[in-house]
């Protein structure tokens, strides 16, 4: 099962684990669609942060089942890098709503 903890406050997000909904050795279309919104919003993140700066740090980590970001930014720049997290949460929400036996969402 995936895990994804959003802290959209504190800037933070925890995506572990996979879904497992397919025998081993077939792509897993759940774990790629929570992986694929995950590097989005790291994507994006990036991008605009080149573009309007207000990144201070950037704390990520990913690795096989698992992808932790914080940030830290600015004042100014908090509000746009909330919004990021919040369209990735929903994101994730709505595989949750589709599928509930492979992914657990929860909001801190």
């Amino acid at each position: 099962m995936i895990r994804a903890n959003f802290c959209i406050n504190d800037l933070t997000m925890d995506v572990d684990g996979h879904a497992g909904s397919t025998g081993a050795g077939e792509y897993d279309l759940v774990c790629c669609a929570a992986s694929v919104i995950a590097q989005q919003l790291i994507y994006c993140i990036e991008q605009w942060a080149e573009v309007h700066g207000g990144v201070i740090r950037k704390d990520l980590v990913m690795d096989k089942g698992k992808i932790h970001l914080h940030l830290v930014t600015h004042d100014w720049a908090r509000s746009a890098m909330k919004r990021m997290l919040e369209y990735c949460r929903d994101g994730y929400q709505m595989l949750e709503d589709r599928y509930p036996q492979y992914i657990a969402m929860t909001e801190e």
